[in-house]
């Protein structure tokens, strides 16, 4: 199954979410939400939710 979220009004800038997103894309769940939470940047918290 693909899930596909979107995200209105973030000011941030599209380059430095997509290098959070290329981090994470295709790892397991557990495992690409663990790599979040120690990442520190701005666009964090706007892919992890946490």
């Amino acid at each position: 199954m693909e899930v596909v979220a979107k995200a209105r009004y973030v000011r941030i800038s599209p380059k430095k979410l997509r290098e959070l997103r290329e981090l994470v894309l295709g790892k397991e769940v557990n495992y690409a939400i663990d790599i979040l939470r120690m990442y520190q940047r701005e666009g964090q918290k706007f892919i992890s939710r946490q």
